[in-house]
C-alpha cells in the first residue's frame, strides 16, 4: 500500500506535456487573411488566440498552428516557452488582440499539407488509430495526436 501511495505522489509530480492546435481563420486575421496571422506569429515568436485552451497550457507545452491559403494548410509547431499578459502584434497588423497569449520557439520549418503528406498522415494515423482530421482542429487536438507531431517534427524539424 505504502509503495503505491509513494508511486501516486511521484507521478502526480510529473506533469505531462500537453499538446494544443491553433487555428487561424481569414474572418478574424490582419487583412483578412489567417496566413498572415500566422506569419506574424512565426515572425516575432508569439502565437495568440481565443480559445481557453491556450490559457491552461504552460511552459514546454507544444503548440500546432494551422492557417490556410489558397486550400492550402500551412502548418508550424513549437514549444511554448513564456506565458503574455498581452500582445497587439495581430492588433497594429488589422487582426485581433488575442486574449490568450504565448511565446513560443519553433521546432519546424513552416510546411504545406499538400495531398503527399495528407496521405502519409492518414496511413500513419490508420496504423495507429488515430483520428487525422483532429490533428488541425482546435476542438478536438490532444495528446493523443501527440505520435503524429513527433512524426512531424522528425520530417521537418529546423
Amino acid at each position: 500500500m505504502k509503495e503505491s501511495l509513494l508511486y501516486q505522489v511521484r507521478m502526480s509530480a510529473i506533469r505531462k506535456t500537453k499538446l494544443i492546435c491553433v487555428t487561424y481563420k481569414n474572418e478574424y486575421s490582419a487583412d483578412k487573411d489567417s496566413h498572415r496571422d500566422l506569419m506574424i506569429g512565426v515572425e516575432n515568436g508569439v502565437v495568440g488566440c481565443g480559445s481557453i485552451g491556450l490559457n491552461s497550457c504552460k511552459e514546454g507545452d507544444y503548440v500546432v498552428i494551422n492557417a490556410t491559403k489558397d486550400k492550402v494548410k500551412h502548418v508550424v509547431i513549437g514549444r511554448l516557452t513564456e506565458r503574455l499578459d498581452s500582445c497587439d502584434k495581430w492588433k497594429q497588423e488589422g487582426g485581433l488582440a488575442w486574449p490568450y497569449n504565448f511565446k513560443y520557439k519553433q521546432v519546424t520549418e513552416i510546411f504545406q499539407v499538400d495531398d503527399e503528406l495528407n496521405e502519409e498522415l492518414k496511413q500513419f494515423c490508420e496504423t495507429n488509430k488515430l483520428k487525422k482530421n483532429n490533428l488541425f482542429n482546435s476542438r478536438f487536438c490532444s495528446n493523443k495526436l501527440q505520435l503524429v507531431v513527433d512524426m512531424l517534427i522528425e520530417k521537418y524539424s529546423i
